[in-house]
């Protein structure tokens, strides 16, 4: 299945290692040099949309691993990346 993560950029789902929004990423911390690191390294895309709110780490077989900016929120890209949604039994078993 694949994930849409805004303008012309979609990814595999299976190829989806996290997802962080923007928000942690400008708190600092460990974010924020992982980040840094992807940027300086030339693993990070996407960078250049004006309205950045996610970013997703992505690593396909027998490719590097990547970080693509996103102008779409963290939450809704997990949203997404849950569809279609099979709902639980009454036991609460999918």
């Amino acid at each position: 299945m694949l994930l849409h993560l805004g303008g012309n950029d979609s990814v595999f789902l299976r190829d989806v290692v996290m997802i962080v929004d923007e928000a942690a990423v400008s708190a600092g911390g460990e974010n924020a040099r992982f980040l840094d690191c992807a940027r300086d390294n030339g693993m990070l895309f996407g960078q250049e949309r004006g309205d950045i709110r996610s970013y997703v780490l992505v690593k396909e077989k027998n490719r590097p691993a990547r970080v693509i900016a996103s102008p779409i929120s963290a939450a809704t890209l997990l949203k997404r990346s849950r569809l279609p949604y099979t709902a639980p039994d009454e036991k609460g078993l999918i």
